[in-house]
C-alpha cells in the first residue's frame, strides 16, 4: 500500500502517517519505504509521485492518500493508466468522488463538527473561560463507497 501524503510536519498529515505506519507495521506486511511519498505540496506533486510508483516493476496493489489535494492528483494518474484495480481511500472528502468509478473511498473529517467544537471553543475563550490547552481530538466517518474496498482478487498481482 502506497502512502501519498503532504508534509510530515503539519500536524494532520504526521498523525496519518504514523497511523498508516502503525497499521502497516501491525499487518505484518511493514512498510516499504518506496512506497512512502510524502512532501507533496500539490495535486501535480501528488499525480507525479503516483505515476512514479505505477510505472515501477511492483507498483501498489492500494493507495492512501493524506488528503483531499493530494487525492486531486491520485485520480486522474489511476484514471490516466486505467487502473480501477488499484484500491484508494482519501483522507478528506472532495467534489465528484462520489461520482467517480469507483466512487472514492473517504475518511470524512466532518467539517461540520469541526467547524461547531472551534466555534465552541472560540466563545469560551471570549467569554473569559479558557479551555484545557489540550488537543481536542474528534471522530472520523469512513464513507465506503468502492474505491477502497476492491477485492484482493480483482488485483492485478
Amino acid at each position: 500500500m502506497a502512502l501519498i501524503g503532504d508534509r510530515p510536519d503539519v500536524y494532520t498529515t504526521g498523525e496519518r502517517i504514523r497511523g498508516y505506519r502503525s497499521a502497516m507495521e501491525s499487518s505484518r506486511v511493514g512498510v516499504d519505504e518506496n512506497l512512502v511519498k510524502t512532501g507533496l505540496s500539490s495535486a501535480t506533486e501528488a499525480r507525479s509521485a503516483l505515476d512514479d510508483l505505477l510505472r515501477s516493476l511492483e507498483p501498489p496493489t492500494a493507495v492512501l492518500s493524506s488528503n483531499a489535494r493530494c487525492s486531486l492528483g491520485v485520480v486522474p494518474a489511476l484514471h490516466a493508466r486505467g487502473r480501477p484495480d488499484i484500491a484508494f481511500i482519501s483522507f478528506g472528502d472532495f467534489p465528484m468522488a462520489e461520482s467517480l468509478y469507483p466512487a472514492v473511498t473517504v475518511v470524512d473529517q466532518a467539517p461540520d463538527l469541526i467547524a461547531r467544537t472551534v466555534t465552541e471553543e472560540l466563545f469560551k475563550q471570549l467569554d473569559g473561560t479558557t479551555g484545557t490547552g489540550e488537543t481536542l481530538t474528534l471522530p472520523l466517518r469512513l464513507n465506503a463507497r468502492g474505491s477502497g474496498e476492491i477485492p484482493l482478487s480483482a488485483v492485478g498481482r
